[in-house]
């Protein structure tokens, strides 16, 4: 976790704080910071006489989706991957219902977000080594039982160069038409741009048939910088482990 972009507010309810601390086992707790980086979720850095953790508030995922991808990261952590474990509350849930939110507690990771751009070819390496294990490590949770067998089979859409080219096209149109030169309205602009341009380029390696090739299985599902953190020039932790699929 990070505190680039941490804030005074919004503050969790100090009765629905006292009673989170009391869930987890906590102990008083002397600090709460609200962790502005989330994009779906709410989340806050809490320093309390147990340690320092990352309290989420879950908004976007149901109850029965959120245990299950719970209980598999438990598994990812117990096969020293690098995952924050879920904390495990005073009677041995992994989430708790508290003010009328959903919530979970991981201990706190040090490290930064960094743009994809910005990382090492060094980084970039050992980035794909840890998804290549975190991967192994979801087949070995569904071997567990903790997520639902996957099919022998798959088969995934796959858009031909042509239809995608027009889209961009429409979407290009409706901008200029429609749009007010806002610096988004220019933005989205250049990318569509730039995306005809990689399509040219680009098109001829695209699957030629729906059925994927190769190993097949659980993934995290928002693989992005802000679900990153490094620390020493290392991958620290994988976080929000809500898109598993």
């Amino acid at each position: 976790m990070t505190d680039a972009t941490v804030t005074s507010s919004p503050a969790i309810p100090d009765v629905a704080l006292a009673e989170l601390a009391s869930i987890f086992g906590l102990g008083e707790v002397r600090e709460q910071r609200y962790l502005a980086d989330g994009l779906m979720n709410a989340n806050w850095q809490v320093d309390a006489q147990a340690g320092v953790f990352a309290l989420k508030r879950v908004t976007d995922v149901s109850l029965d989706r959120l245990v299950r991808n719970q209980r598999a990261l438990s598994s990812l952590a117990a096969d020293d991957l690098p995952v924050s474990a879920p904390v495990v509350t005073a009677s041995g849930s992994l989430i708790a219902e508290v003010g009328g939110g959903v919530w979970c507690l991981f201990p706190w990771v040090a490290g930064t977000h960094v743009r994809g751009v910005d990382l090492s070819l060094f980084q970039v390496r050992s980035l794909g080594a840890e998804l290549g294990r975190l991967h192994e490590g979801l087949g070995r949770a569904c071997d567990r039982g903790l997520l639902p067998a996957t099919s022998e089979t798959l088969t995934a859409d796959v858009t031909a160069p042509e239809r995608a080219v027009e889209m961009s096209e429409r979407l290009s149109i409706a901008v200029r038409e429609k749009g007010n030169r806002s610096p988004f309205d220019v933005a989205a602009t250049v990318a569509l741009e730039q995306r005809r341009a990689l399509l040219d380029q680009h098109a001829d390696r695209r699957p030629q048939d729906a059925v994927p090739w190769g190993r097949h299985g659980w993934t995290h599902g928002d693989v992005q910088y802000r679900n990153l953190l490094w620390a020493d020039g290392e991958l620290s932790a994988v976080l929000d482990w809500d898109r598993v699929g």
